[in-house]
């Protein structure tokens, strides 16, 4: 699910930042890049470790749904952030 360069290097088997096994880099067509985020005071975070998009979905009036992946492992974690906050987005073509 990520892409095969930009991720922080990591020799954890199965993670987004492991090189070890070109086979499986973007193997899902979606190509993750660790843009990292925007927190609600203006400050950039984990820009080349970690990836994080909004998701269609909100939680409440004032948070929504993301997911985020991070060079260390290969989970894609589901987690509600403020709506201030700046993620990445997908743009899918129906």
């Amino acid at each position: 699910m990520a892409s095969t360069s930009g991720w922080t290097s990591s020799t954890n088997t199965g993670s987004v930042g492991n090189t070890d096994y070109p086979e499986y880099r973007d193997k899902s067509g979606f190509t993750g890049l660790p843009g990292g985020y925007h927190n609600i005071n203006g400050n950039f975070y984990y820009i080349g470790d970690q990836g994080y998009w909004w998701s269609a979905t909100e939680d409440n009036a004032t948070h929504a749904w993301n997911r985020s992946m991070r060079y260390y492992n290969g989970d894609v974690v589901r987690i509600s952030t403020e709506k201030e906050s700046g993620f990445s987005v997908r743009c899918i073509k129906d």
